[in-house]
């Protein structure tokens, strides 16, 4: 099936089912002003992905800018396919030569576990602040959050947020 047909499927069924239809519908962009104690004067979805994947994001513009969010969201568009690609960025089953996987290893941090955030969680520390990454419900999510604070704070807000997209897959999956 064409990328864009399969998108347009896919939200039409998670529509008609009671779903989240994109990925902004996750998390309601009033807790995301709570937990960032900004708020959010805009939202802007984008969709990506190729033959086995469909990624899609939001990005929540918060005032100041600096507040602002990202929100991926990652599932099948072909069966085990969001599951293989989170192996292979955390369980090391990947198809890479042993040379590209310590290259790409030595360019990110090492992912921390993050307990009790859907079924799997990591917390991955970057330069300009991190990203926790959820498995639940048959896809998964990256979720950044800016504004200032440690790592451990801004973990505790992305991993906040998180929840609340996690909770949203959870009780789409369940209708």
């Amino acid at each position: 099936m064409h990328p864009i047909l399969a998108s347009l499927f896919l939200s039409a069924a998670a529509a008609a089912a009671g779903g989240p239809s994109g990925p902004c519908a996750l998390v309601p962009k009033d807790a995301v002003a709570r937990i960032q104690k900004a708020p959010v004067v805009s939202e802007k979805e984008s969709d990506s992905g190729g033959r086995s994947v469909e990624n899609r994001s939001c990005y929540f513009q918060a005032e100041p800018f600096s507040k602002s969010v990202s929100l991926e969201w990652t599932r099948d568009r072909e069966p085990g396919a969001a599951r293989r690609q989170w192996d292979s960025m955390f369980h090391g089953k990947s198809a890479e030569s042993g040379r590209e996987k310590e290259e790409n290893e030595e360019r990110r941090a090492a992912p921390r576990r993050v307990e009790g955030l859907g079924e799997e969680a990591y917390w991955v520390s970057s330069r300009a602040g991190g990203a926790i990454y959820a498995w639940g419900s048959g896809a998964f999510i990256r979720l950044s959050v800016g504004g200032e604070g440690t790592d451990e704070e801004k973990r505790g807000r992305a991993s906040a947020i998180a929840r609340e997209a996690l909770a949203s897959l959870a009780a789409a999956r369940s209708q």
